[in-house]
This record gives C-alpha cells, sequence and structure tokens, in this order.
C-alpha cells in the first residue's frame, strides 16, 4: 500500500515538471535580467612575453623582413611597454 502510494506521488510529481516544462516553451520569453560584465580592458601583457617579442623583432630584423625604421619603431613601443609593466611591478613590491 505505501509503495502505491510512492509511486502514485512520484508520478504526480514528474507529471508537474513535465507539465511546466511545457508551459514554459510555449510562453513568451520576457527579457531577462542579466547580469553584464564591464567590458574587458585590453589584457596587460607580463614581462616574459614582451621579452618574447622583443626577442622575435631582433630575429626578424636580422632577418630582413623588418627596415631599421620599423624595427626601431616597434622597439620602442615593446620597451614602453616593458618600462610600464616594471614599474607597476615595483609599485607592488613596496
Amino acid at each position: 500500500m505505501i509503495l502505491l502510494d510512492l509511486l502514485g506521488v512520484l508520478i504526480v510529481g514528474v507529471s508537474f515538471f513535465l507539465l511546466s516544462h511545457i508551459v514554459d516553451l510555449f510562453r513568451p520569453k520576457r527579457k531577462r535580467v542579466v547580469q553584464r560584465l564591464p567590458p574587458r580592458l585590453p589584457e596587460k601583457r607580463h614581462r616574459r612575453q614582451i621579452k618574447a617579442d622583443l626577442d622575435n623583432l631582433l630575429v626578424r630584423y636580422n632577418q630582413g623582413i623588418l627596415n631599421e625604421q620599423q624595427y626601431y619603431y616597434e622597439a620602442n613601443e615593446l620597451i614602453d611597454q616593458l618600462a610600464d609593466v616594471l614599474e607597476t611591478e615595483a609599485s607592488f613590491s613596496h
């Protein structure tokens, strides 16, 4: 008898679950309030990434892929980025 009662409760529970799922499928979608993430800032580069880029830049210059003006322009940008990273690391260490 108890087994039949439990089986009946299980059947009623599953049927109500399926019914609510079907109703949700046909109900018009409301605009859900979604927590929007703030726009991503450009990823800060790490010291080893910048050093690797400088090494690759030197290799490209030595292979003749870059001319002298391009090399100096890109090297100056990377050195500026490296200086910024080193400055922030120094401020965090104190």
